[in-house]
């Protein structure tokens, strides 16, 4: 078998990429995932990355009780950021959430 590596159309490689494979046989075994690193000028990098599977019971949510308190005058929101695997701003061009996987959101508040 051949694999052939084809960048986007848009010109955005920039002359590295990296990305993960995994190879099924006709019997529907899987291979463990393969991490492919790719440069200008060199060979392709492989990485055999070690994968543990785990499993977390589904968090409840509980709605906040309301207190009642007034918000303070000199509160501030200084950022937000988002994460599943990996935290980035919402603006980040590299943020992508993937879809039946939990979100945390962060948010960096202050008040005196």
């Amino acid at each position: 078998m051949q694999w052939e590596y084809q960048p986007a159309y848009d010109d955005s490689f920039q002359g590295y990429d990296q990305f993960h494979l995994q190879a099924i046989d006709r019997a529907g075994n899987i291979s463990r995932p393969i991490a492919v690193i790719l440069q200008y000028d060199q060979a392709p990098i492989p990485f055999f990355p070690t994968v543990k599977t785990f499993t977390l019971k589904t968090p409840d949510y509980q709605e906040p009780i309301a207190n009642h308190q007034p918000i303070p005058a000199d509160f501030k929101l200084h950022d937000v950021f988002i994460a599943q695997t990996h935290v980035f701003r919402p603006q980040d061009p590299y943020l992508q959430l993937v879809q039946n996987r939990w979100a945390l959101i962060k948010l960096n508040l202050s008040s005196g």
